[in-house]
């Protein structure tokens, strides 16, 4: 199984839980089996600090065009193999090849909830460009949730070992 992460928009911290589950078994998994180690691949259109002490087996510069990173993990990405992006278009094409998807606050995201926060994302739009509302998201992650993230991020990489062996 594959983390891919879309590291352009994560932040460090995020990025450095990704980072300590590469090489761990999963948690509860058969030893052995299919998919009981946990594989981590970044992809970044730039260089990022902590990338200078890290294996680049598991780190990934892609051209710096618009929709590379995603294009780059959509082409190489397995079934049952989790992303993790800000980018709910992303996610959505993510979700389509039967990737488990999620984002850094620790939603993962399903074909129905990416479909309402499209639908969201698209309301407010028109409401901006009707000078109707302002941009008001949330800047950076709250303690609460990098922890959300994490505890996410560890229910999906079980419920995606289940579904490999599942599939065997």
């Amino acid at each position: 199984m594959t983390i891919w992460a879309d590291a352009d928009s994560l932040t460090p911290q995020v990025r450095t839980i990704i980072l300590r589950r590469s090489g761990k078994p999963v948690p509860n998994s058969i030893p052995d089996k299919p998919n009981s180690i946990i594989k981590v691949m970044f992809v970044s259109c730039k260089p990022l600090p902590e990338y200078k002490t890290i294996d680049s087996d598991i780190y990934s510069i892609v051209e710096q065009k618009d929709q590379s990173s995603d294009e780059y993990i959509l082409s190489h990405a397995n079934i049952g193999d989790i992303v993790i992006t800000r980018d709910i278009l992303f996610a959505e094409k993510a979700l389509q090849q039967s990737l488990f998807v999620l984002n850094d606050r620790g939603t993962v995201w399903t074909e129905e909830s990416i479909r309402e926060r499209i639908a969201l994302m698209n309301y407010s739009q028109a409401l901006r460009e009707a000078g109707i509302a302002s941009n008001n998201n949330k800047i950076g992650l709250s303690k609460q949730d990098i922890k959300n993230f994490a505890d996410a991020l560890d229910r999906t990489i079980i419920a995606a070992y289940k579904r490999s062996i599942l599939a065997l």
